[in-house]
C-alpha cells in the first residue's frame, strides 16, 4: 500500500516536470527570435532564460507540489498508524536531526504544520463538515 502511495506521488511529480519543460520549450520556441533582435549574443539570453526556468521556476513550482504531496502522505501514514503515534514518531525524529524538521524549505513542511495538518485531517475524518450542525443557540 505504501509503495502505491510513492509510485502515485512520483507519477505526480514526473509528469509536473514534464509539463514543465513541454511549456518551457514552446515558450523558448517562440522567445528566440526575440533574443535573436537584441544587441548580445543570442546564445546569452537563451542561457539567462533557460537559468530562469531550470534554476528558478521548475525548483519552485515542483517544491509547491511536493509540499502538497507530504501533506497528504502525512494524512496517509497517520490514518494507518494513528494519529499520535504519527505525531510522536514526527516530534522524535525532530529530536534525532537535531531540529531538522523545523527548518524552512519550500519544498517540506515544517514540523508545526505537519503536526497541525495530521491533527485538521483526523478531525475532519471524525467530524465531517456535513455532519457538523452548529445551532444558533448553542454555547
Amino acid at each position: 500500500m505504501k509503495l502505491g502511495i510513492l509510485k502515485k506521488h512520483l507519477l505526480k511529480l514526473y509528469f509536473s516536470n514534464l509539463v514543465f519543460l513541454a511549456f518551457n520549450l514552446v515558450l523558448l520556441n517562440y522567445m528566440i527570435p526575440v533574443y535573436r533582435t537584441l544587441p548580445f549574443y543570442t546564445g546569452l539570453w537563451v542561457g539567462l532564460h533557460s537559468g530562469f526556468f531550470f534554476g528558478l521556476c521548475l525548483p519552485f513550482s515542483i517544491g509547491l507540489i511536493q509540499r502538497k504531496l507530504e501533506k497528504e502522505a502525512d494524512t496517509y501514514a497517520a490514518k494507518i498508524v494513528g494519529s499520535e503515534r504519527y505525531k510522536n514518531m514526527l516530534i522524535k525524529l525532530n529530536e534525532v536531526t537535531k531540529g531538522g524538521l523545523e527548518t524552512w524549505a519550500f519544498n517540506y513542511p515544517k514540523l508545526k504544520e505537519r503536526l497541525e495538518n495530521v491533527d485538521a485531517e483526523i478531525d475532519e475524518t471524525e467530524h465531517p463538515k456535513s455532519e457538523q450542525t452548529e445551532h444558533p443557540y448553542q454555547e
